[in-house]
C-alpha cells in the first residue's frame, strides 16, 4: 500500500491543473508480445502520457500494426503488436492500484497478469539539445522544456529474455517498431518490460536569444495562456569542457516580470532551470546548450574528368573526382578551447576502450564473393568519410590490386595517401602470417603494372607504397585503415584481414579506441623507411 500511496502523492503532485500543465486525458501505447503456442501476452513496453486533446474516446483501441509489420523470422512462436488507447484521468488510480496490489494490467478491460514491478519516483527529463538524452528515445515529443517520468521497473526481465539474449534479434524489433512509431526501444534495453508514465510540462516557453556581442544571453519566459502567473527562480550557469562553471547568475521573476538578462563571461555552452517555489517543482531545464557561432563550409568542386578502373570482367568502374574548398564563416576559432577539445577526447577514449564499434564479415565462412563485395564497398565508404586530407594503409601482405580495389576510389583529388606493405617472401614464395610458405606468390608485378594503368585511371592520385627491407624498418603483422587528418585527431580502423582477403574468411572490421596511437606507430615505421630501397610504387614516378 506504501508503493500505492506514493506514486498517488507523486502523480497528484504533478498533475494538479496549472502547476505543470492542463490536460484531460492519458494516452497510453502498449508495444507486446503474443506467445502463439499458449496466447500469453507479456509486456515489451507500455507508455502513459498525460496529454490535452480534443474529443478523446475513451478506451477504443486501436493497432498501429498490420498483422505482419513486426514479425521476426526468427522468433516464429511470437507474435509482436503495437495498441494505442486513452483512458481518463480518473481511472488511472484504478488501473495503478491493481498493478501494484494485484499485478494486474487493465489494457481496455483486458485484464492481463504482469510481473512484480519496482516503483521509481519522478525524476525530470530535459529535452535533447547537442547532447542526447538516451531516455528520450522512449518519451512523446520531449522538445520543448522536459518531462517528469514515473517508472514502474521490471527488474528482473526473465519473460524478456529471448529478446535480450539476442541483441541482433532486439535490434531488428527496434528498428521495425520505430518505422511505425519514434520510439527506440534497443537503445533503451534497461527499461524493457516496464510501464513508463510521461508528464510534460507544458505551463510555459522559454527563448533564448544571443546577444550581438555573442557572449550574454537574453531569455523570454511564455507564460501559457490559461495559466496562473506566478514567482519563479531563474539560474544560468556556463560549464567549460573540464566541468568547471565559467559563470553563474540567478535572479527570481516575479508575475509581471518575463525576461531575464544573463551576462556571460565566456561562450562555453550553459545551462538553464527554472523553478517554481509554489509548488516545489522544476519547470524547466535543459542540458548543456550552445548557440551557432561559426560555420564550416566544405564545398567540393567537381572535376571535369573521372579515374577509370579497370575490372577483371573486362568492365570498368567511373569515380567522379572534385578538388575541396574550404571555408569558415562567423567568429575566429578559439585555439585554447580547440586544443581543450583535443585533450578532453583522449580522455574519453580511455573510458571507452570496451565499447566496440566494429562490422563483422562471413561469419559462418560462406558467400564468399557478396561478402567480399560488402567488405570493399564499407572500406570504400571509410575511404570517401574521412579521405580527404590523408590515407594510411598498413598492411604486411598489401599488393598492387589492393590498392587497385581501395586506395584508387577515394575521390578526392591529389589526397594524400601512403601505403606500407612487406617483404615476407623468400625465392619467390610467399610467406604467411604463422611462418608457413604459402602457394601464393609475392606479387611485386601487380605495383609494376599499376604504372602501366591509362592516365584516366591514375588521374588526381596521390599515393606512395613503401617496405621494410634489409635493416630499414622492420616486421609487422596488424592490419590498419588510417586518416591521420581529421577534424579533431586520427581516426583508424582494425581490418581484421588483409586486403586480398577481406570477406572471403571470417574476419572483424573494428574502430580502433585510441588512433593517434597507431598513427604515431605507422609514422614512426615510415621514417625508417625512407631508404631508395624500400619504395615499392609511387604515383610520381619510382627513383
Amino acid at each position: 500500500m506504501d508503493t500505492f500511496n506514493n506514486f498517488l502523492a507523486d502523480l497528484e503532485k504533478l498533475t494538479e491543473k496549472g502547476v505543470l500543465g492542463f490536460y484531460n486525458c492519458i494516452e497510453v501505447t502498449e508495444i507486446f508480445a503474443l506467445n502463439r503456442d499458449d496466447r500469453k501476452v507479456i509486456n515489451v513496453i507500455t507508455h502513459l502520457v498525460y496529454e490535452n486533446v480534443a474529443g478523446p474516446e475513451f478506451e477504443k483501441e486501436r493497432y498501429l500494426n498490420r498483422r505482419n509489420d513486426l514479425n521476426i523470422p526468427s522468433l516464429k512462436k511470437w507474435y509482436f503488436g503495437i495498441k494505442r488507447y486513452y483512458i481518463s484521468l480518473e481511472s488511472i488510480k484504478v488501473t495503478f492500484e491493481k498493478l501494484i496490489n494485484n499485478r494486474i494490467w487493465n489494457s481496455c478491460k483486458e485484464s492481463i497478469l504482469t510481473c512484480d514491478y519496482k516503483f521509481n519516483p519522478y525524476k525530470f527529463i530535459p529535452s535533447d539539445t547537442f547532447n542526447s538524452n538516451v531516455i528520450n528515445n522512449l518519451l512523446k515529443n520531449n522538445f520543448f522544456g522536459g518531462s517528469y517520468l514515473i517508472e514502474f521497473e521490471d527488474k528482473n526481465k526473465h519473460e524478456l529474455s529471448f529478446l535480450l539474449d539476442n541483441p541482433s534479434l532486439l535490434q531488428e524489433l527496434s528498428s521495425k517498431i520505430y518505422a511505425l512509431i519514434p520510439l527506440k526501444i534497443a537503445s533503451v534495453s534497461d527499461k524493457l518490460g516496464g510501464v513508463l508514465v510521461q508528464i510534460p510540462v507544458n505551463i510555459i516557453r522559454t527563448n533564448v536569444q544571443l546577444l550581438s556581442n555573442n557572449e550574454d544571453l537574453h531569455c523570454k519566459i511564455i507564460w501559457h495562456p490559461e495559466s496562473l502567473k506566478r514567482e519563479i527562480f531563474v539560474s544560468f550557469k556556463n560549464i567549460d569542457q573540464d566541468s568547471n562553471i565559467d559563470s553563474y547568475y540567478s535572479t527570481m521573476l516575479n508575475s509581471q516580470q518575463n525576461e531575464i538578462f544573463y551576462p556571460s563571461k565566456y561562450d562555453s555552452p550553459y545551462e538553464m532551470t527554472i523553478w517554481d517555489p509554489l509548488h516545489k517543482v522544476l519547470l524547466y531545464a535543459t542540458h548543456p546548450s550552445s548557440f551557432i557561432r561559426t560555420i564550416s563550409l566544405s564545398m567540393r568542386a567537381i572535376n571535369d574528368r573521372s579515374r577509370i578502373i579497370p575490372l577483371k570482367d573486362a568492365s570498368f568502374d567511373k569515380i567522379p573526382l572534385y578538388s575541396p574548398h574550404n571555408s569558415i564563416i562567423g567568429g575566429r576559432e578559439n585555439h585554447a578551447k580547440k586544443w581543450s577539445s583535443i585533450r578532453i577526447y583522449r580522455s574519453e577514449r580511455e573510458q571507452l576502450l570496451h565499447e566496440k564499434k566494429f562490422i563483422q564479415y562471413n561469419a559462418k565462412g560462406k558467400f564468399k564473393e557478396t561478402e567480399r563485395s560488402r567488405a570493399l564497398n564499407d572500406i570504400r565508404s571509410l575511404i570517401n568519410s574521412y579521405g580527404e586530407n590523408g590515407i594510411w594503409l598498413w598492411d604486411p601482405y598489401l599488393n598492387g590490386n589492393d590498392l587497385l580495389e581501395t586506395l584508387f576510389y577515394n575521390t578526392c583529388m591529389n589526397s594524400k595517401m601512403r601505403a606500407i606493405t612487406s617483404s615476407k617472401y623468400q625465392s619467390g614464395l610467399f610467406i604467411d602470417n604463422v611462418g608457413e610458405v604459402s602457394d601464393a606468390k609475392y606479387d611485386n608485378d601487380s605495383f609494376a603494372r599499376l604504372s602501366t594503368l591509362p592516365a584516366q585511371t591514375l588521374l588526381g592520385l596521390n599515393i606512395e607504397v613503401r617496405k621494410p627491407f634489409a635493416n630499414y624498418g622492420w616486421g609487422f603483422h596488424d592490419r590498419f585503415l588510417i586518416f591521420p587528418y581529421t577534424d579533431n585527431e586520427p581516426v583508424a580502423w582494425s581490418i581484421g584481414t588483409s586486403i586480398n582477403s577481406i570477406g572471403k574468411e571470417h574476419h572483424i572490421l573494428q574502430k580502433v579506441s585510441d588512433a593517434q596511437l597507431i598513427a604515431d606507430a605507422f609514422e614512426e615505421l615510415w621514417r625508417a623507411i625512407q631508404h631508395p630501397d624500400c619504395l615499392v610504387w609511387s604515383t610520381y614516378g619510382r627513383k
